[in-house]
């Protein structure tokens, strides 16, 4: 065990050299003058947000991750693997819809957290489910 701490020890110390050693070399390569140096972090802030962006909205990985849950039903909230999973939500008006969450719509509990079993009806509202947000043209969650 002393032997695997000493190896990391040593790969911690050559790497953290080899860091300081490419640092220094590219610091000569840098801007110097202020109106360049903002313009370097600019571009830098700009590539960056661009690739995240490219990568979400080209590369979905869509899975059951909580996003599909059953709406009315037996298992009412019970997730579910989506609109084409008729198994896991039974009874009457079950269905598996596109929800993070629900929340009571009208009456007296409007805006609250509801999780059925009658909390909002009750009150003269309905729970409703909320769909998975979308941001710039991203959407958070399954669609």
């Amino acid at each position: 065990e002393i032997m695997v701490f000493a190896l990391v020890g040593v790969a911690g110390g050559v790497l953290g050299g080899l860091w300081d050693l490419a640092w220094n070399k590219l610091g000569n390569l840098r801007a110097k003058r202020s109106f360049t140096k903002v313009m370097e972090v600019l571009a830098v802030s700009l590539v960056t947000s661009c690739v995240i962006f490219f990568q979400a909205y080209n590369f979905p990985h869509c899975r059951n991750n909580g996003s599909y849950t059953c709406s009315g039903g037996d298992k009412w909230g019970q997730w579910c693997a989506g609109p084409n999973d008729n198994t896991t939500c039974s009874g009457k008006h079950g269905m598996c819809v596109n929800a993070s969450s629900w929340i009571c719509q009208g009456g007296d509990n409007h805006g609250k957290v509801c999780k059925g079993r009658g909390d909002c009806q009750w009150r003269g509202g309905q729970c409703m489910p909320v769909p998975a947000e979308e941001i710039f043209g991203v959407r958070l969650g399954c669609p």
